[in-house]
């Protein structure tokens, strides 16, 4: 699925994985969250060249 998703799309998808339970929401929140942030944190370190050269 994510070879198919990168065929399409404009950046790489990037996979983290979590040693956890089926459910990471349950069994390791703290680790969860903090990957999701450092996804965040990191599309928005490449989208603000984009936005800055827009306004």
């Amino acid at each position: 699925m994510v070879r198919e998703i990168d065929a399409v799309s404009a950046r790489p998808t990037g996979v983290v994985e979590i040693d956890s339970s089926h459910s990471p929401f349950l069994s390791q929140p703290a680790t969860l969250a903090e990957v999701i942030e450092a996804a965040h944190t990191a599309l928005r370190a490449a989208d603000e060249p984009a936005r800055t050269a827009r306004v």
